[in-house]
């Protein structure tokens, strides 16, 4: 899966901010096979090492540490290989990433892992990760995006980072926070008709994704939260490439 940013430019029109890499080519991956990811142009960013973030929906993400050694200075290429824990038909996206968890390019396109005859990764008995965080749904554009949280067992609201497949990655947010009550706001700046997942994380190590949902509103909906290029550059939470508008059908679920 080849995600070049020349094609977004031609698709999509201006960029809003400039990929570190040419092009980021994404493998397709089987049950308990590897994947890979092939990077080229441009040059590696100043926030090492990278980190290939790998996000299945309604789960827990995976974050796989690349070695400068990856990167070819001569050929300016780059490449790294990883073994997936998934089994047949779980879905995700993937985003290589600088040492600040920001994108040097677009993220993947939904990937589905195909079925193998290797089950050798596959628990005998499966867990659900317990649920710390609660995200209200639907989405809408520039509306908020409220998440409740026990204050039991954690006392302090995630950092939320929203993942476009095939676009841009980039961290909502935050409006409004009760500890007492347990609950926070965040922005969904995100255009309507794009799908989105969340990935939420906390200083306790938490770790865990939404299902990918379809962010909703019409012509009305406000766009007073969507970033002009020079935002985009200024924000240090590092909106990572260019819009795109296509719309595809919601999966519809809740964070766990």
């Amino acid at each position: 899966m080849l995600i070049s940013f020349a094609s977004l430019l031609l698709a999509f029109g201006p960029p809003v901010v400039l990929s570190h890499f040419k092009s980021i080519t994404f493998s397709a991956v089987q049950q308990c096979g590897n994947f890979s990811v092939n990077f080229s142009g441009g040059q590696v960013p100043s926030s090492l090492p990278l980190t290939l973030t790998v996000v299945p929906f309604n789960s827990t993400p995976i974050f796989i540490e690349i070695p400068i050694s990856s990167w070819n200075t001569t050929t300016l290429t780059g490449a790294s290989v990883t073994f997936l824990p998934f089994p047949a038909d779980i879905e995700f996206v993937a985003s290589l990433d600088d040492a600040n968890g920001v994108g040097t390019g677009p993220v993947s396109d939904v990937i589905r892992v195909d079925p193998s005859d290797n089950s050798s990764c596959i628990p005998q008995v499966s867990s659900t990760p317990a649920s710390r965080y609660t995200v209200d749904t639907p989405f809408a554009q520039c509306a908020p995006v409220d998440v409740r949280y026990d204050t039991n067992i954690v006392d302090t609201p995630p950092t939320i980072r929203a993942f476009v497949p095939r676009n841009a990655s980039f961290f909502l947010n935050q409006t409004d926070v009760s500890n007492t009550a347990g609950q926070a706001s965040f922005t969904m700046d995100a255009l309507q008709g794009q799908q989105v997942v969340l990935l939420l994380s906390d200083d306790a190590g938490f770790k865990g994704t939404t299902d990918l949902l379809a962010v909703g509103g019409n012509s009305s909906s406000p766009t007073s939260c969507l970033p002009t290029p020079m935002s985009r550059q200024n924000n240090h939470h590092g909106h990572s490439s260019a819009p795109t508008p296509t719309p595809t059908p919601s999966k519809g679920s809740l964070s766990k």
